[in-house]
């Protein structure tokens, strides 16, 4: 069996940014220029608390709620937590972690009038009990800081560890070589780029973010997502109930999955069953 994704593309791409940066907005707009997808990863207690003191743009770490709201406001983004205060979890006590954890989903959800199930560690460190708090807080993912140089899915969510970063000398060479290669994966094939729109302003200028955009967007053979929609659509595929003899598949959850077959390609819709051969 092989996983296919929405419009049997082979392949998925996803993007993630953390801290409410201003510059946020700048890769928004790419974003719907290039039609691609993003999670923004924020804190829920480092709004700007009144004006800003200063033009956009310029990394200042100063979006009003009021601007955020307005900023995420369509399909291409997904908002994800990166705790309330940005503190190290994986250095704090397991209460004060907990607190900062649960305060920030708590603040992102009346905010943005949507449920928060995605998260990405602060300063990209973590451990067995800040995951576990991850969990019995109702997230389902968390984003880590170590980036894996492949094109895997994972297998621990709460281990989900980037590709690459934007900013990396290496990202257009990586995004080149993903759209050539087929995917020899029966589990999905990956590619997650994460930064800091911060690091566009002096590290990694704008002209060489929407290079990036350019070489990975409009791909007939990609699905680009959210980091939230890939979980869904992923355990989704993982969740299918096979016969014995792998000729029949029940989708018991609420999305269709598209599966490859030895008898071809399929639709497994929503709670139905398929027969792929007699």
């Amino acid at each position: 069996m092989k996983i296919y994704f929405p419009g049997f593309t082979s392949k998925v791409f996803t993007m993630s940014f953390d801290d409410d940066c201003d510059t946020n907005g700048r890769m928004v707009e790419l974003l719907k220029k290039y039609k691609l997808k993003a999670t923004f990863n924020l804190n829920g207690n480092c709004f700007a608390k009144g004006e800003r003191n200063g033009p956009l743009g310029v990394a200042k770490f100063n979006n009003t709620e009021e601007e955020a709201l307005a900023m995420f406001d369509n399909e291409y983004c997904e908002v994800a937590s990166h705790g309330y205060n940005h503190e190290c979890h994986s250095k704090d006590p397991t209460s004060k972690a907990m607190l900062d954890i649960i305060h920030d989903r708590v603040k992102l959800e009346k905010m943005f009038g949507k449920i928060i199930r995605g998260h990405a560690v602060p300063f990209g460190k973590y451990t067995e009990a800040t995951n576990e708090i991850l969990k019995h807080a109702g997230f389902v993912y968390n984003r880590t800081g170590y980036l894996s140089y492949n094109f895997e899915m994972p297998k621990n969510w709460f281990e989900w560890n980037p590709t690459c970063s934007i900013v990396d000398g290496q990202s257009r060479d990586i995004a080149r070589q993903f759209v050539a290669e087929q995917n020899p994966y029966s589990d999905g094939k990956l590619f997650y780029a994460m930064a800091h729109t911060y690091e566009f302003v002096e590290y990694f200028p704008w002209d060489k973010v929407e290079e990036f955009c350019s070489i990975i967007a409009f791909k007939d053979d990609i699905w680009y997502a959210t980091n939230i929609e890939i979980y869904d659509y992923v355990n989704a595929y993982r969740s299918l109930v096979f016969s014995a003899d792998c000729k029949m598949a029940y989708n018991p959850t609420q999305i269709d999955v598209l599966i490859g077959t030895d008898w071809g390609r399929f639709t497994v819709e929503a709670g139905k069953t398929v027969v792929f051969s007699k």
